[in-house]
């Protein structure tokens, strides 16, 4: 379970949906002063690759039962982090098509030779 290509594939994809999600913060953060904007990216970036290092050592840590709640318990914490953002993701996803067939739709239909 260590050398799994699995656990890679994962830590692939969550990173490749922090870059997605973060676009979609950056411009939700646009009007904010530059210093708000150092604390949000930092607080994101932060926790983000935090739960990636959490996911890179929990399969190496050797727990005793009880410790082993506090485990399950980050564990839990780190997939909820991965599943909100897949499910902003899709909703991101979806307004970014929205917007490509209207940029299309504009230039084939109403661009001006």
């Amino acid at each position: 379970m260590r050398n799994s290509p699995f656990w890679w594939i994962l830590i692939l994809l969550m990173v490749l949906l922090d870059i997605y999600v973060f676009q979609a913060v950056k411009l939700i953060s646009h009007p904010l002063s530059s210093k708000y904007k150092m604390i949000l990216y930092t607080v994101y970036w932060s926790i983000s690759i935090a739960a990636i290092v959490v996911l890179l050592i929990l399969p190496y840590l050797h727990l005793d039962n009880q410790a082993r709640l506090l485990r399950t318990t980050v564990f839990a914490i780190v997939l909820g982090l991965f599943f909100s953002k897949l499910i902003a993701s899709v909703f991101f996803l979806i307004d970014d098509v929205r917007r490509l067939v209207q940029w299309a739709a504009g230039e084939l239909f109403f661009s001006e030779y």
